[in-house]
């Protein structure tokens, strides 16, 4: 086969690492064509530093095409709409809450006791007019020297087991609220795995409706 067209750059292999060069090259305004044997298989094999991959189950904070940082999501909390009295989205809408009544999979980010950013996933059902589920901790996985820097301690089982503890770790500020998680970007969820086991329990911190069993969690041994 002749290639008639020109290109700055050739990759050869379409595995993770292959296509996060070709996206890097093209981000830089390269003309790339990218070679693989089988589409099917297309991003798949993971890598270090390559970033996310399949059954991974990860939020990712991606500094550039070629390194950032990444955990396993091990606690959330779940917040509907108007029947949820804790619920930012209990009243009526506003400018801060706007993004929870639209729609699911964007990110929800809040500035809270004048020092916290709290990162959050827009999820609701059919019948629910809003909802968000709050990422309370993650288990570090890529970029913890990143992660301990931003941090200041040294203590890896502290930098993100609370959610203005991993926020502040990952570097998740107002600029990433009301972005597409769903999607590759600057910080995005991978697909996830199913974990062995879910303990249930009450929400943290909060004074009303304390007794909707709404925070999951996970240990990390159950997700390898």
């Amino acid at each position: 086969m002749v290639l008639e067209e020109k290109y700055d750059v050739i990759v050869v292999g379409g595995g993770h690492a292959g296509c996060e060069a070709a996206h890097a090259a093209a981000t830089l305004g390269s003309k790339v064509l990218l070679i693989t044997q089988n589409l099917e298989t297309l991003a798949r094999m993971s890598c270090n530093p390559a970033m996310g991959g399949v059954a991974k189950g990860q939020i990712i904070r991606e500094i550039d095409a070629l390194g950032g940082m990444s955990g396993i999501i091990t606690e959330t909390e779940a917040y509907r709409g108007g029947d949820d009295l804790a619920s930012h989205a209990a009243t009526k809408m506003t400018n801060r809450n706007r993004v929870m009544f639209g729609p699911v999979g964007m990110s929800y980010v809040y500035f809270t006791y004048g020092m916290y950013f709290m990162l959050n996933v827009v999820a609701k059902s059919r019948k629910q007019n809003a909802g968000a589920i709050l990422i309370r901790g993650i288990y570090p996985q890529d970029g913890i020297k990143i992660m301990i820097k931003n941090r200041g301690i040294k203590d890896v089982n502290k930098i993100t087991n609370g959610p203005g503890k991993l926020t502040m770790a990952i570097d998740v500020t107002m600029k990433e609220n009301n972005i597409d998680l769903t999607k590759k970007s600057s910080i995005y969820i991978s697909e996830g795995i199913i974990p062995k086991k879910i303990k249930k329990l009450p929400r943290v911190g909060i004074s009303k409706a304390i007794d909707k069993e709404w925070n999951f969690s996970i240990s990390p041994k159950d997700c390898f």
